[in-house]
């Protein structure tokens, strides 16, 4: 699959930002387009435009030990939890999708509706906020498999059966651009 092109205009509309490491994806929303309960989960992330949200098992995002142990349980079925970072501008090197008006609202009420309880972050740490999840984390819905149906929920053609894995996901998302992967940094709360 042919890399995508760096970012090089302005883009109006309605757009979200896929990012990703070599195991894990996230999806970042302007904080403009947040509303409701997401509006109040971005509090605190002062001098933020950008929060990424992830999908992760809650023992491997609160786990004190180092993450090579929380890494050998991850095939056991666990809580599920919601991260959340602040960045300075689009995340750099994400790839930044376009999204109609409604697939914009589809992906915020899909986003909303990952979170459980009352809002209040499980653990704050390096420039994230944690939350209770409302889904399991296991073997078959991972983080990956989270971000693939969020994505197809913003009408985005992602399927997300049987991604597992984060390239599962990014060679699934094409019509964006690279955002640079310089300029900008994550923000700390």
């Amino acid at each position: 699959m042919p890399e995508a092109p760096e970012c090089r205009a302005v883009t109006t509309g309605p757009r979200i930002w896929l990012s990703g490491t070599l195991i894990h994806t996230e999806i970042g929303v302007a904080l403009v387009d947040l509303r409701g309960n997401l509006a109040r989960v971005a509090q605190g992330f002062p001098g933020s435009e950008v929060l990424t949200f992830g999908f992760g098992k809650r023992h491997y995002f609160l786990s004190s030990q180092p993450r090579i142990f929380a890494t050998f349980f991850a095939p056991v079925p666990g809580l599920g939890a919601m991260e959340v970072g602040a960045h300075g501008g689009p995340p750099p090197g994400a790839l930044m999708l376009p999204v109609s008006p409604d697939g914009l609202g589809r992906l915020l009420a899909a986003l909303e509706g990952s979170f459980a309880g009352d809002l209040t972050p499980l653990m704050v740490q390096g420039g994230r906020k944690y939350f209770a999840a409302s889904r399991l984390y296991t073997v078959a819905y991972t983080c990956n498999t989270w971000t693939a149906e969020m994505l197809a929920t913003a009408g985005l053609p992602v399927r997300s059966a049987l991604v597992v894995t984060a390239n599962g996901v990014m060679t699934q998302a094409v019509g964006g651009c690279r955002e640079p992967l310089r300029g900008r940094r994550a923000l700390r709360v």
